[in-house]
Formats: structure tokens, C-alpha cells, sequence
């Protein structure tokens, strides 16, 4: 009998060390995630925005989200934020996506969390292309602000 409770407790810290060790490799693949393929996407969005007037940031905290802010000037000025955010605990790079957005310093923050997802065929986030990142931002961005802009009630 001590030896099958002794097994069995081997197994549970086996079990354990392994959920461990795949969770820091998560959070390890989301750094080179950002660092690779988040933050060039956004440095050259940025790029872009200030082209057309608008100002922007990256804010982030390492091995766990990466934020892009932009304050949009248009007629009314918008500021809108685009998080990704590695799910806590998770086992596998798996990232929620973060939308808030408001009329500057004038309404309150709408927001939605959802999981974030990519219609590329590339299903593993690490070897997706900057560009596929940057067409999903400008998707959600679009979908977000044109019914924030045309809604009476938001």
C-alpha cells in the first residue's frame, strides 16, 4: 500500500511540475511573440497614424500584455486601445484581445474582451506575419469605432 500512495504522489508532482514548466513556456513564447511579431506591427501602425495626425503609444508588461493607445483625431477626438493578453495560467500561447475605446475624457469606456482569434490559416501565433496581426487590428478597430461612431446611444 505505501508504494502505490508513493507512486501516486510522484505522479501528482510530476503532474504539477509539468503544468509549471508549460506555463513558463507560455508566458516565454509570448514574449517573443511581442517582441517579434506585436511590436514592429505596431511600431509601423504608429507610423502610419501619425501620417494622418493621430498619436500613439505601446505600453506593455513583459511576459504577460502588450497595449497599443491611439488618440484618433478625427471630428471628435477618440482614444482607443487594442491589448492582447496572455490568458493567466494558461498552459499553451493562448491570448485574450482587450478593445476599449471612448470620446476623449467625455463618455465612459466601452469595452469587450473576447478570445482572440486570427482568419489566418497560421494557427500557431508565434509564426504568424506582422501583417496578419496588422489587418486584424485594422478589422477590429473598424468594427469597434464605426458603431461606436453611428450608435445614438453610446
Amino acid at each position: 500500500m505505501k508504494d502505490e500512495i508513493k507512486n501516486k504522489l510522484n505522479s501528482f508532482f510530476e503532474d504539477i511540475r509539468i503544468i509549471e514548466q508549460s506555463q513558463e513556456e507560455a508566458k516565454l513564447e509570448f514574449e517573443q511573440f511581442c517582441e517579434f511579431i506585436a511590436e514592429p506591427a505596431f511600431e509601423e501602425l504608429i507610423e502610419g497614424l501619425e501620417e494622418m495626425g493621430s498619436k500613439a503609444r505601446i505600453i506593455k508588461s513583459p511576459r504577460e500584455w502588450i497595449l497599443i493607445r491611439i488618440n484618433f483625431n478625427f471630428s471628435q477626438p477618440i482614444v482607443f486601445e487594442y491589448k492582447l493578453e496572455l490568458i493567466p495560467k494558461t498552459v499553451r500561447l493562448k491570448l485574450n484581445q482587450i478593445v476599449r475605446y471612448r470620446l476623449a475624457k467625455e463618455r465612459e469606456w466601452q469595452e469587450r474582451v473576447e478570445l482572440f482569434q486570427l482568419e489566418s490559416q497560421e494557427k500557431d501565433l508565434i509564426k504568424i506575419d506582422k501583417n496578419v496581426l496588422l489587418a486584424n487590428f485594422l478589422k477590429t478597430c473598424q468594427e469597434h469605432l464605426f458603431r461606436f461612431v453611428t450608435s445614438p446611444t453610446l
